[in-house]
């Protein structure tokens, strides 16, 4: 099955003068009745307390660090994987969001408001303007026989 909604390449990159940098990939698709987000964050020295914010419409949300996450619902999944290469050290997080816990905040035309911010010490970054945007949910209408 393809997948419905088009990956999302974000590299950001977040500096200082003399601080250290982040690199982070997001990837966003559609698989089965499932949204799923891969997130990898490249970090020297990887803080529990440097967070990603995801935000659904306008009431749903989910947080994780490279320790801790908050998630809304069980059925949601989360799985780790993370490491270290030549670049350094990273971390990553695999989402797996049932699209029925989002139904209640997607537009009228599929659009489904989405935001994310990734709070690096008070540092805040995103790779969309103002950090939002709206992911378009096509639904595909079975085939009459």
């Amino acid at each position: 099955m393809p997948n419905l909604i088009s990956p999302l390449p974000f590299c950001h990159r977040l500096s200082a003068e003399y601080e250290s940098l982040t690199y982070t990939t997001l990837t966003l698709y559609r698989e089965g009745e499932n949204l799923c987000l891969h997130i990898t964050c490249f970090e020297k020295n990887p803080d529990p307390a440097y967070m990603f914010f995801l935000c659904f419409g306008s009431d749903f949300s989910i947080r994780f660090s490279c320790k801790d996450t908050v998630l809304p619902d069980s059925r949601i999944q989360l799985s780790r994987d993370g490491g270290e290469n030549l670049e350094g050290v990273f971390w990553g997080a695999n989402l797996a969001i049932p699209l029925s816990l989002l139904k209640e905040h997607t537009l009228s035309d599929h659009q489904l408001p989405f935001s994310i911010r990734y709070d690096r010490g008070g540092v805040i970054s995103s790779p969309f303007a103002g950090g939002n945007t709206l992911l378009k949910l096509f639904c595909a209408e079975k085939e009459n026989s």
